[in-house]
């Protein structure tokens, strides 16, 4: 390849591509030229680009001007649109203006002025213009200013009629709820029974009512503010005043309906019987009132979340014009006026008290309870954010067994259920038949003397229960019904599966438990009460394990329920099957479980017994009261507020715990005429003062023998409430000594005294001995108090012949675990192994048998015997 061809044909090519000059003969360019040649290039095509962008502009300014017009055209369409819908507005105004106006034989409207002021208020009948001039001078007269920014000739004219008292509008008259109503005198707001008929009479009601109203929410109002600043600025402080305020705004529509006369007949006589019975101070009758007025006797469309898929929907009957059917509720506005007047009226009353001691603040040597009452019950806000004072308790039960007892009640009212969940389509709504509720409960709600209570007049727990307790306290289970035939609630596996269907669907624990342990500061534990010869044994058992997981090392007691009614072989063995897994279930997972028995069996060394002849074993009454009176006893040192009495659930489980795995406990109990009592420890003192002097001068002292013998004697209780394993081997092993006459090992035992058993400073120094290690005493700790003794309330039943004349009998019980649960066990499980299948069969034997040896460690049985051989 030549290279010198090449280079020469590339430079002739550059040659031939230079643009030619001025001359085609010159063969050479100056750079000037070139540079020239380029500018003039550049500023073409700068020309060119500045025209394509002034055409641009010009274009998009062009576009820009035709949105503009087309703005404006649809600014003026929407103005023309709008003034259409304002005059169509104005004319339906102006038709129901005279309508109102015809109804109430008010004169005519005038005819509205269409060449001035289109927008003012046509000026009232028998008010007169005033020039615009003389306007302005005696607006000036009155040192205010004559114009004001925008305001019209009448506009001016209403402000000059305004300040000197000349105008003929409504007056307005100051209060929490401003009126137009003229408020009457406190003596004229007593209301009348009935309804007044003629108009003069419904205006003047209307009065009443609204000074009512007033005077109620200025004193609510006045209330709230007179507490102290901690609770001012609390958050169930802030929750109260909201709740007045609330109500205060809710009240509003029913304000402006009184000053039109537009209330209906039928609810208006319903406020009126409202409030007749609240300035009686029948305030039961008013919240009565209230339901009737809001729930009447048919579906109560508040909380409706199920639907049927019938053809006629239950919400027509809402809406039906019979007095008895619950219609009004359906509209927000007066269901909310309605619920406004329930609050302010329970804010009236003070709440009663359910422990009535005095302050000492207030009383000056007024002595305080020596029980700690916020131990086993809440303070809250009601609905109408007036102070509570309820149980803190969760109770299970079935459909049916709550008997008469309404989960709204006088202090709480329910929830407002949206229909947002609702099924839009038909429904149908199907009412078992309401329970009334019995004499008892009603000469409670009226504020009457009860009367006495029978075995006959009493059916459901219900019936006797003398507290409110809190909606969520209540929670009915309507998978089973009460003795039902269908699906009885009786296998220990329903009650097990229940649970685990509840709560796999609501987490029980967080839906019913936790709001009310969230609201305790320091804890001390749980008590769970449920029988356990039935299905209750399985949900408790998995619910206590629940708690266990939840609550780790608090104290879990469990007191299980048992019958004695004589039922058939049958029957019997399902209940001792269910008792012996409900025993495997709760023993391990609670702390303290202690069973009871319906009928307590009295020691064989009892000579004469308090308990009366009509104790009636069948009677769920009788037999609760009984119990009621072992567990509220047993109980009480937890519940003192300090002192030598006060014991924890801990501490009272460490001692009759002993230091092992011995969970499950005795329970035993005495009753006494505390007048006997003190009669007996006076004399006892005594001679106890003369022993010491003679001791003294022979220089005798108590060993611990003697001591210890005076804890046998001690703890020789009449009654014995503890039942485990079938009824013969217990009747083997009463007092003492076991079946087979081996002396019954005590590991220990808490006591409670109510009453004067023993005097405190005995107390004090046997329970100083007990817990002396090297002075070998067994551990036996003793709680006493002198008072108070266990209530004998109207609602409790006269199982006991003492107590009926200090109002209160002395009771004794014991919490105890002794080598007698040992047999019982073995007992048990002998004979359930026979009775359960064998898949259950090796698991719950191996338990039962574990629980056992618990109670065989720590004594020896051989030097027992030969102690008692040698005596």
């Amino acid at each position: 390849m030549d290279f010198a061809k090449l280079m020469s044909a590339q430079i002739e090519k550059s040659k031939s591509s230079t643009p030619p000059g001025d001359s085609s003969n010159k063969k050479y360019l100056k750079r000037s030229e070139v540079e020239a040649q380029r500018q003039a290039a550049y500023l073409a095509e700068q020309k060119k680009a500045e025209e394509e962008r002034l055409a641009r502009a010009e274009k998009k300014r062009k576009l820009e001007e035709e949105e503009q017009e087309r703005e404006l055209e649809r600014q003026e369409k929407k103005r023309r649109l709008a003034e259409q819908s304002r005059k169509l507005r104005e004319e339906e105004e102006q038709a129901a203006e005279r309508e109102r106006r015809k109804r109430l034989g008010l004169p005519e409207l005038p005819p509205k002025d269409n060449q001035g002021e289109k927008e003012e208020t046509p000026l009232p009948d028998g008010e007169q213009d005033i020039p615009d001039e003389e306007l302005l001078e005696k607006l000036r007269a009155l040192d205010e200013p004559a114009r004001l920014f925008g305001e019209t000739h009448r506009q001016r004219l209403k402000r000059y009629k305004r300040l000197t008292g000349q105008s003929a509008a409504a007056k307005m008259y100051e209060g929490p709820i401003p009126t137009t109503l003229e408020l009457v005198p406190g003596g004229q707001m007593l209301v009348p029974g009935t309804l007044p008929k003629d108009a003069e009479g419904k205006q003047f009601l209307a009065r009443q009512l609204g000074s009512y109203f007033n005077m109620v929410l200025r004193e609510w109002e006045i209330a709230l503010a007179q507490r102290p600043e901690e609770v001012q600025t609390s958050f169930q402080g802030k929750q109260a005043y909201n709740a007045m305020l609330q109500a205060k705004e809710n009240l509003r529509p029913l304000f402006r309906k009184l000053e039109k006369n537009e209330v209906e007949d039928s609810v208006l006589e319903a406020v009126v019987e409202i409030v007749k019975a609240a300035q009686d101070r029948r305030y039961v009758d008013a919240n009565d009132g209230y339901l009737r007025l809001s729930i009447g006797k048919a579906a109560w469309p508040i909380g409706v979340t199920m639907v049927g898929i019938h053809e006629r929907s239950a919400r027509e009957k809402l809406h039906e014009s019979d007095k008895a059917t619950a219609h009004i509720m359906s509209d927000e506005t007066t269901r909310k006026y309605l619920q406004s007047i329930k609050r302010s009226f329970s804010s009236l009353p003070t709440q009663e008290s359910y422990f009535t001691y005095d302050d000492p603040e207030k009383a000056g040597n007024a002595e305080q309870s020596p029980v700690d009452h916020d131990i086993h019950f809440r303070p809250g806000i009601g609905a109408d954010g007036s102070d509570t004072y309820m149980p803190r308790a969760v109770i299970y039960d079935l459909k049916g067994a709550f008997g008469s007892m309404r989960k709204i009640n006088a202090l709480y009212e329910p929830e407002d259920v949206g229909d947002v969940a609702l099924w839009p389509g038909s429904t149908i709504t199907h009412r078992a038949p309401t329970i009334p509720p019995g004499a008892y409960q009603q000469a409670l709600d009226s504020g009457l003397q009860p009367p006495a209570l029978t075995k006959e007049t009493v059916r459901y727990w219900s019936d006797y229960s003398r507290v409110y307790y809190h909606p969520k306290s209540l929670v009915q289970l309507h998978e089973y019904e009460l003795q039902s035939q269908l699906m009885p609630f009786q296998d220990w596996s329903v009650g097990e599966d229940l649970f685990a269907d509840l709560d796999r669907e609501h987490d029980l624990l967080d839906r019913d438990l936790r709001p009310f342990v969230e609201e305790c500061d320091q804890l001390q534990g749980l008590q769970v009460m449920s029988s356990v010869d039935d299905a209750w044994g399985g949900f408790a058992g998995r619910y206590v394990e629940r708690l266990r997981d939840e609550f780790g090392k608090l104290s879990v007691w469990v007191w299980g329920l048992e019958e004695e009614e004589k039922k058939a072989r049958d029957q019997k063995l399902r209940q001792i099957t269910n008792h012996a897994l409900t025993l495997h279930a709760l023993a391990p997972t609670s702390s303290a479980y202690i069973p009871l028995a319906s009928v307590p069996r009295p020691s064989p060394s009892l000579k004469s017994t308090y308990l009366d002849e009509s104790c009636d074993p069948s009677s769920r009454w009788h037999t609760s009261a009984l119990q009621a009176a072992a567990i509220e006893s047993a109980t009480l040192p937890s519940r003192m507020r300090g002192g030598a009495a006060r014991a924890s659930l801990a501490q009272m489980e460490a001692v009759f715990n002993n230091g092992g795995n011995r969970r499950i406990v005795e329970a035993r109990m005495s009753v006494a005429e505390a007048d006997g009592l003190a009669k007996a420890l006076e004399e006892k003192v005594e001679k106890q003062r003369d022993a010491a002097t003679t001791n003294k001068g022979t220089g005798l002292k108590e060993t611990y023998d003697q001591l210890d013998d005076d804890d046998d004697e001690r703890g020789a209780f009449d009654y014995d409430l503890s039942r485990l394993g079938p009824e013969g081997q217990m009747m083997q092993q009463q007092g003492r000594r076991g079946g087979a006459g081996k002396r019954v090992a005590l590991f220990g035992r808490s006591e409670a005294l109510r009453g004067a058993w023993e005097a405190l400073e005995d107390l004090e120094a046997q329970n100083r001995r007990a817990r002396d290690r090297f002075s070998g005493a067994r551990l036996v700790q003793r709680h006493g108090v002198e008072a108070p003794l266990f209530p004998l309330l109207d609602s409790y039943p006269r199982v006991f012949t003492c107590g009926k004349k200090e109002g209160g009998m002395a009771v004794r019980t014991s919490l105890e675990t002794s080598s007698r649960v040992s047999e019982r066990l073995r007992a048990m499980g002998g004979l359930v192994g026979r009775l359960v299948g064998v898949d259950q069969r090796e698991e719950l034997a191996n338990g039962l048998k574990t629980l056992a040896e618990e109670y065989e460690e720590g004594w020896d049985s051989g030097l027992e015997d030969s102690e008692d051989d040698d005596e």
